[in-house]
């Protein structure tokens, strides 16, 4: 493998270490590290890595090296709102748009190996982007996956190898939450085409420690406005 192919496959490599916060954090990493790393020479790594800079997972330091870009609590925050402002777009886009069979397609992304907790995460997020795909705007679904990606450093910490979302003391409430049913429930909705219902459970997916403070008693949008963004 060389040229453009060995620089696609150590840039996939890369951005998933990155997303799944397997590399050092605060930590100067030199284009040398990441070679090494990588079984490559200097030159792809310089390049995966320059597309990483610009994409916002790394921040470079001429002459030094990388340093991983995490995001802070206002930027995942503000990201993990667009996120959900823009998935509801795309749920009440794809029950015009979409067939019946389409929606109960995603049925297969909820079997997940239950053994394996970066399987865990990315069905996760792979489910949320096809969901995205049947809005059939493109725009759309390539902004909701970028956001997944760039959230995925600050979100993974939260997954365990059942399959389950855990939130840390002092960071949310302490609460257990499993994914995977509130993807069923959207599922469900969709194929009754009750966009309603669909959002609530994307609502709650997005912010499981929010459920027991925010109710839904009409089709308003209102509880946008508590949402969390600073």
């Amino acid at each position: 493998m060389k040229g453009k192919d060995l620089t696609e496959r150590v840039y996939k490599d890369m951005k998933k270490d990155l997303m799944l916060r397997r590399l050092p954090v605060n930590e100067m990493i030199s284009e040398q590290m990441f070679a090494d790393r990588y079984d490559c020479s200097r030159t792809p790594a310089r390049e995966a890595a320059g597309r990483l800079v610009s994409e916002g997972f790394l921040n470079k330091f001429p002459s030094k090296g990388y340093i991983v870009r995490l995001l802070d609590d206002r930027e995942a925050s503000e990201a993990r709102y667009t996120r959900f402002v823009l998935e509801s777009a795309a749920l009440q886009r794809s029950v015009f748009s979409a067939y019946v069979e389409e929606f109960a397609g995603l049925y297969k992304l909820l079997e997940r190996d239950e053994g394996d907790p970066d399987a865990i995460y990315f069905e996760n997020m792979r489910f949320h982007c096809e969901l995205a795909r049947l809005s059939r705007n493109r725009v759309m679904a390539d902004m909701i996956e970028r956001l997944h990606c760039k959230l995925s450093p600050v979100e993974v910490e939260k997954f365990y190898q059942s399959g389950k979302i855990v939130y840390k003391p002092g960071e949310y409430e302490e609460k257990v939450y499993d994914a995977p049913n509130c993807h069923r429930e959207i599922i469900e909705a969709l194929i009754r085409q009750d966009v309603k219902e669909a959002i609530k459970w994307l609502f709650w997916d997005i912010y499981p420690n929010m459920r027991d403070r925010i109710t839904f008693n009409s089709g308003s949008v209102d509880y946008l406005s508590e949402l969390p963004i600073e």
